[in-house]
C-alpha cells in the first residue's frame, strides 16, 4: 500500500514540475515572439532563453529520474542514461551561469585595458560561441559515465551488468571518485568559482560607480545605475540558487532515498525547484520580460 507520505511527495514534485516548465515556457515563448517580429536579441537574452530551455529539459529529466527511482523496479540502461543527461545540463547550467555573470560583469565595467574593451565590443560574439563550446563541453565530460557509473544490488557484491539485470530501489549507485571529481572540477566547482569572482568584481564597480554620483559630477544616469543593481542582484540570486542546488545534489547521493529521510526528501524539493526560482531570477531581470508577465 502507497503511504500518505509517498503521495504527498509526488504531488508536490509534480506541481513544482509544472510551475518550473510553465515559467521557462512562457520565458522562450516571449523570446521567440520578439525575434519573430524581427526585434534582435541582445546577447544577455540569448543566455537567458538558453537558460530557460536547459531548466525545461533539467526539470524533465530530474522529475524522471526521481520517479524512475522510486518505481518498484528499474532499469539500470535507461536509469544510467538518465543521470548522465542530468549531470550534462546541469554542467551546461552552470556554465551559462558563468556566462551571463561575464557579460554582466564586462557591461557593468569601466576598464581602459585593451582586453577589457575587446571583450566590450566583440560580447555578442564571443556569447553565442561561448554557449555553444559550454554544451559540447558539458556533454562530452558526462558521456565517459557511461564506464565510470556502477550499480550494485542487495543481494550480490558483483556489479550489474548493463545489458541484462536490473536493480531495486535501495541499491547502491558507484561512481569512480578520481573522475568525479575532475567531473565535478570542471562542470560544477570552475564555472561557480568564476561566477564568484565576477560577482565580486561587478560588485566592487557598482560601489565605485555609486561613490562617483555620491562625490562628483558623474555622467551616470539613474536609469543606467538600477540596471547595474538588477544585474549584480541577478548574478548574486543565481549564484545563490546553483550553490543551494549542488548542495541538494551532494545531500541526495549521501542520504538514504527512502521517504521517511527527511534529508533526502529535502534534497529532492529543492533539486525540483530549482528551474522554477531561476526563472523567477530571469523574469525580474530583464524589464522586457517582466513587461509581458504585470
Amino acid at each position: 500500500m502507497i503511504s500518505h507520505k509517498l503521495i504527498i511527495f509526488e504531488v508536490v514534485v509534480i506541481l513544482e514540475s509544472l510551475s518550473g516548465v510553465t515559467l521557462n515556457s512562457c520565458i522562450l515563448a516571449i523570446y521567440i515572439k520578439e525575434w519573430r517580429h524581427g526585434t534582435r536579441l541582445k546577447a544577455f537574452h540569448q543566455v537567458h532563453m538558453s537558460m530557460a530551455l536547459v531548466n525545461i529539459v533539467l526539470q524533465c529529466t530530474v522529475i524522471v529520474v526521481l520517479f524512475v527511482v522510486w518505481s518498484p523496479r528499474y532499469y539500470f540502461k535507461e536509469v544510467l542514461i538518465l543521470l548522465v543527461l542530468s549531470f550534462s545540463f546541469i554542467h551546461l547550467g552552470f556554465w551559462l551561469m558563468t556566462c551571463l555573470c561575464v557579460y554582466y560583469v564586462v557591461s557593468i565595467s569601466n576598464s581602459g585595458h585593451r582586453v577589457w574593451s575587446w571583450l566590450k565590443s566583440n560580447i555578442s560574439i564571443i556569447v553565442p560561441k561561448f554557449i555553444l563550446v559550454s554544451a559540447v563541453g558539458s556533454f562530452a565530460l558526462n558521456v565517459p559515465n557511461f564506464w565510470t557509473f556502477h550499480f550494485q544490488t542487495q543481494n550480490t557484491d558483483s556489479s550489474v551488468n548493463i545489458t541484462l539485470s536490473s536493480t531495486n530501489m535501495g541499491d547502491t549507485v558507484h561512481m569512480d571518485p578520481v573522475y568525479q571529481l575532475i567531473s565535478s572540477f570542471l562542470g560544477s566547482f570552475l564555472p561557480i568559482g568564476l561566477s564568484t569572482l565576477c560577482l565580486g568584481h561587478a560588485l566592487t564597480s557598482l560601489l565605485m560607480h555609486m561613490w562617483r554620483i555620491k562625490h562628483t559630477s558623474s555622467t551616470l544616469s539613474r536609469p543606467n545605475l538600477q540596471s547595474h543593481i538588477r544585474a549584480v542582484r541577478s548574478m548574486a540570486l543565481i549564484l545563490i540558487l546553483c550553490l543551494i542546488f549542488l548542495l541538494a545534489q551532494v545531500s541526495s547521493f549521501i542520504s538514504t532515498p527512502t521517504i521517511d529521510n527527511n534529508l533526502y526528501i529535502t534534497s529532492c524539493f529543492l533539486m525540483v525547484l530549482f528551474p522554477t526560482l531561476q526563472a523567477l531570477v530571469i523574469i525580474q531581470a530583464t524589464l522586457k520580460t517582466l513587461s509581458h508577465y504585470f
